[in-house]
Formats: C-alpha cells, structure tokens, sequence
C-alpha cells in the first residue's frame, strides 16, 4: 500500500518579511502579496483535483496534516518567542477553529476521494514551544 502525507499549512503561514514567495499564480491571474488564507485555500482547491483526478485510494492512503497553531510570541513572560515556554496555550476549553481548519474542511467534504486528517492543532497547543526544532526561526 501506498501511503502520501501532506503537510503544506507550514509554507502558507508567513506574510510580511517571513513570506517566501513574491507572487501566486492561478489559472491566469498573477497577484502580488496575495493573502496568505486565500493562498492557501486556492493552493488545496488545487490539490484537491489532482488527489481526485490522479490517486487510486484503493491502493493508497491519503494523510493531510492539519494546522500546527503559530507560536510567535512567549505568553506570560518576557519571552519574544516560544523558545523556552512550557506551559499550555490558555483558553483550550471550546476553542474557536482556525480559519485554516475551516479552509480544510470545506475543501475536504468537496472531494470525492478519502483524505485522513492528521489533527495536530489541538497537540500542538499543548505545548507552546511544540516546535519540531531550535531552528524553526
């Protein structure tokens, strides 16, 4: 069997300075700047097609993963980042979805083919510096 993991949030997530792409492309529209919600949404619209059009879900398993929480900033203390936090996220009790889970499951109850969530928003937020490396920054 085969098994395919998609990770994308991760490479939509960053605007301003962090933001690693100039322009975003579809069909016959170039855009500078473009929101990086909007971005994301066209870029699973896309990839939505080609997992329905292209993946035999008979002989493979889709994963996508969803949305780990961004981290930018120490909570309760002086920290300008997650570096050294290890206390929860407040507020975890019936936290509102990200928009970004919102984006997915719009876009995942559209298509025809099987797609696992990988659901690591709630994990992540139990650990504020849950990142998977020093070097994130």
């Amino acid at each position: 069997m085969d098994v395919m993991i998609f990770d994308p949030w991760h490479w939509w997530l960053h605007s301003g300075r962090k933001q690693p792409r100039d322009l975003v492309i579809y069909g016959n529209t170039t855009v500078k700047d473009l929101d990086h919600l909007t971005a994301y949404e066209k870029a699973l619209e896309t990839w939505a097609k080609w997992i329905d059009g292209n993946i035999d879900t008979t002989n493979a398993k889709v994963f996508f993963q969803g949305v780990s929480p961004d981290h930018d900033r120490g909570q309760g203390s002086k920290a300008p980042n997650c570096d050294g936090q290890t206390q929860p996220l407040k507020g975890l009790g019936g936290q509102v979805p990200h928009p970004e889970e919102i984006v997915w499951e719009r876009i995942s109850n559209s298509m025809s083919k099987p797609v696992h969530l990988l659901n690591v928003t709630a994990v992540s937020q139990l650990r504020i510096d849950g990142h998977p490396s020093v070097y994130w920054g």
